[in-house]
């Protein structure tokens, strides 16, 4: 069953398209969306300007990242709002099962690694959006802790936002352990597919049903 949903929203190319991809998948499921954002945080990567740098050009630095920062978390909320609106979704997580999807906004400064992938733990699905090919790779890290750390699913977005999520479902099957805990935590979004096809190619590496 899906009733919470973190949207990770870093105000870049991927910020509409986890939005939207969040949003579907709430309408499907009468699912609240709690939409992220990690404000980041200047002291994190200080420590990658060389030692001789000048303090006005650490200054320079700092107030040039702060700026960006900003920016970033303005465009991030001003999408994810936009599509909320889209979807009809009321601004507030309800004390009885909504009608419609509900939604919230959350900013919390520090690693995004790390707080998303903390924030997911308590989720039942993580939705993080991905850029076009070669484009911001820094946000590897953030899907790769997710998928390893938090213990939850992770759906990516795909680069442009989907008209539909969860309808036509393909099941990739190598009977691996992998592969059921996999399947497993797809079960609500099998549960309410229009059409599930699995996949299996026999290659002989594992063994299992």
């Amino acid at each position: 069953m899906i009733t919470n949903i973190l949207a990770y929203i870093d105000g870049r190319d991927s910020a509409e398209n986890a939005a939207e991809t969040a949003f579907q998948l709430a309408t499907r499921h009468n699912a609240h969306v709690n939409g992220l954002h990690v404000r980041a945080d200047v002291r994190e990567f200080i420590t990658n300007v060389p030692i001789y740098t000048g303090i006005e050009s650490l200054t320079k630095f700092s107030d040039s990242f702060d700026r960006d920062a900003a920016q970033a978390e303005k465009h991030a909320i001003d999408i994810f709002m936009q599509v909320r609106d889209r979807h009809a979704a009321v601004d507030q997580q309800a004390a009885q099962p909504p009608v419609r999807p509900t939604a919230n906004w959350t900013v919390i400064p520090g690693r995004a690694d790390s707080v998303v992938s903390h924030r997911a733990r308590v989720s039942d699905v993580c939705v993080i959006g991905r850029a076009s090919y070669g484009r911001h790779n820094s946000r590897i890290s953030v899907i790769e802790a997710a998928l390893f750390d938090s213990g939850r699913p992770v759906l990516i977005a795909p680069p442009h936002p989907p008209a539909s999520v969860g309808r036509d479902i393909v099941i990739s099957w190598n009977r691996s352990a992998a592969s059921a805990r996999a399947l497993n935590s797809a079960l609500p979004l099998l549960d309410k597919a229009d059409r599930i096809r699995l996949i299996h190619v026999e290659t002989g590496a594992k063994t299992g049903p």
